[in-house]
C-alpha cells in the first residue's frame, strides 16, 4: 500500500485540502477491509470508498487502485510508535 498516494485519493475524494479554501465532504471516506501483508484471494474486497459525487468517487477510486499491490510473497513492514 503507497499510503502517500492513498492520502492524496482522500483528498481526491473530499476528505482533505488541496487549499486551505477547500470544503470538506461530510459523505466522502474510505473503509479498509485489509492491511498492509494480510493474506487475500481473488474477489476477497479490500476498501470501500464513498462520495455522493460520482466525478470525485471515480477519480479518487483510480488513485485508490493504483496505489495498492497484490503478490505472492508476504510483505516486511514495521510497526513504528
Amino acid at each position: 500500500m503507497d499510503t502517500l498516494s492513498i492520502g492524496w485519493a482522500t483528498v481526491e475524494l473530499g476528505c482533505g485540502r488541496k487549499t486551505k479554501s477547500d470544503i470538506l465532504d461530510p459523505t466522502a471516506g474510505i473503509e479498509f477491509y485489509c492491511k498492509i501483508g494480510d493474506h487475500v484471494e481473488k474477489g476477497d474486497p479490500i476498501f470501500r470508498c464513498f462520495n455522493s459525487n460520482n466525478e470525485k468517487l471515480l477519480s479518487g477510486l483510480e488513485l485508490l487502485n493504483n496505489s495498492i499491490r497484490i503478490g505472492a510473497n508476504q510483505v516486511n513492514h514495521f510497526f513504528i510508535l
